[in-house]
């Protein structure tokens, strides 16, 4: 890291509330306090010149000391903010390029420190690394404070912190999109199964790349520890009141498949697969949910072989677990076999499973396919039901069992979604009823048949088709369950 510090980095190291205006990276040598003109004629180029006293007195002296330090090229000016009564001093340091620091504080004191950062080793790398060691001694660190603090720490480098999938997290979106990145440190975030990244890359030009890498590199090694232990926390967290993950299913389905960073944080030390395609599941017991089901579905979820998220959701768990490109089929079918084990302590835990979307799906479609299916999977020999394979001929045992009404309401739940005065499910049914006679159905129903022939084009739309006949006995004994109901 070079031996200097820019202006950005001086103030920010000053540690109090400053104003900012002209090229901050210029680089800073020396600081000098001046209180009268004359004495400006002496300052040596790429000083701090502190403006006080007879020379900020006026309006016009403290414009006329601005040209002065720009005559003897300083790295910027210093003043307080109350000897500034409008926007002329910012304007003319930005016309004529020199850096101008405006402190909300006296500059006498600001004089000091600024002199004893520039004359110690606060400038040098190894002044870096102690202000890093004490950011970073903390026990423990969210994802945007680390980020926040690796900012403030080195200025002239932006940094980001990507689940092990590569999604963004937190931190400055290009960086996590960047196809390479001069800067790796891994984190075990989550976990040391599933390790997050945070990935740099500096600002500046090349010439000063490879020292100031070297030093960005140690400082990001320390923000490990403090954010796996926040991480970490969280699941403990999870685990002890597991209100707090139903918070974040709820935000993340609010959020419609574009959580905020803080949510993200939350999300990835959670286990949420944000950057991979996932499937959702919905687990149910036969005894409802338990203190017995939520320690359960807790364990195994932290057993899995890919990365995966819990909450309870209704009357049972949702679980949204990554699958690969390549051999999803095999991965989903492990993971829910993993899930449903039979277990003495919960009788009977059926599962319903979605169809695999992309990262940037909005979970709550996946999750309603999941709970369809998981009704459904109540009834059956091997309580697992995919979503691609819930046919109404695959409901059909469900729909004869002792819970038939439940399983056809989940059948049918896309239709019942929409049909609020509940004409398509009574045009249906009367439709079954009469080996689907347009003219007599019509009749019955006391309506135009072009109206018939609309409504059922609506319910084949919704994926229910009763032509077909493997589906059309499960369709008619769904149907005609819930119109009697």
């Amino acid at each position: 890291m070079p031996r200097s510090l820019t202006v950005r980095e001086l103030a920010v190291r000053l540690g109090t509330p400053v104003t900012l205006n002209g090229p901050v990276d210029t680089r800073v040598d020396s600081v000098r306090v001046v209180d009268n003109h004359a004495d400006i004629l002496s300052v040596a180029a790429g000083c701090a010149l502190v403006l006080t006293g007879d020379a900020t007195r006026e309006a016009w002296r403290l414009e006329r000391g601005i040209r002065l330090a720009w005559e003897r090229a300083v790295s910027c000016v210093v003043i307080s903010a109350a000897d500034v009564t409008g926007p002329e001093p910012a304007e003319l340091a930005a016309r004529l390029g020199v850096a101008l620091i405006t402190l909300d504080t006296g500059v006498l004191d600001a004089t000091v420190r600024f002199a004893a950062i520039i004359a110690t080793d606060e400038a040098s790398e190894a002044g870096t690394l102690a202000e890093a060691a004490r950011a970073f001694g903390v026990a423990k660190m969210s994802p945007r404070r680390a980020l926040a603090t690796l900012h403030r720490l080195l200025p002239d480098h932006e940094f980001a912190l990507t689940d092990h999938a590569g999604a963004h997290v937190a931190g400055e979106q290009r960086v996590s999109e960047a196809g390479s990145h001069e800067l790796h440190v891994r984190v075990p975030f989550p976990d040391p199964r599933f390790q997050a990244r945070l990935v740099g890359r500096p600002r500046r030009g090349p010439g000063e790349r490879d020292a100031s890498n070297a030093t960005a590199a140690t400082v990001a090694r320390l923000a490990i520890a403090p954010l796996t232990s926040w991480a970490a926390l969280r699941h403990i967290a999870f685990g002890r009141d597991v209100s707090r993950a139903e918070t974040l299913l709820a935000g993340v389905m609010a959020a419609d498949g574009a959580p905020s960073e803080k949510l993200r944080g939350g999300l990835a030390a959670g286990g949420w697969p944000l950057g991979s395609r996932y499937r959702a599941a919905k687990l149910l017991a036969s005894g409802g949910r338990s203190a017995a089901l939520d320690e359960l579905v807790l364990a195994r979820v932290s057993e899995l072989a890919t990365q995966a998220f819990a909450s309870p959701h209704g009357d049972g768990w949702a679980v949204f677990f990554a699958v690969p490109l390549t051999g999803e089929q095999k991965v989903a079918q492990a993971t829910i076999a993993q899930l449903v084990a039979a277990d003495p302590r919960v009788a009977r835990i059926a599962v319903g499973v979605s169809t695999a979307c992309e990262s940037t799906e909005p979970p709550e479609p996946a999750l309603a396919e999941a709970d369809r299916a998981a009704y459904i999977a109540q009834s059956t020999p091997s309580l697992v039901m995919f979503s691609e394979g819930l046919t109404p001929e695959a409901a059909l045992p469900a729909l004869l069992g002792a819970d038939a009404e439940v399983a056809a309401r989940a059948l049918l739940k896309p239709l019942l979604e929409v049909d609020r005065d509940g004409a398509l499910l009574k045009t249906l049914v009367v439709s079954l009823d009469h080996n689907d006679r347009p003219a007599q159905v019509a009749q019955v129903l006391g309506v135009h048949r072009n109206t018939v022939t609309a409504r059922l084009e609506r319910v084949r739309g919704l994926g229910i088709d009763p032509s077909n006949p493997g589906h059309r006995l499960a369709i008619h004994i769904a149907a005609r369950r819930v119109l009697d109901e």
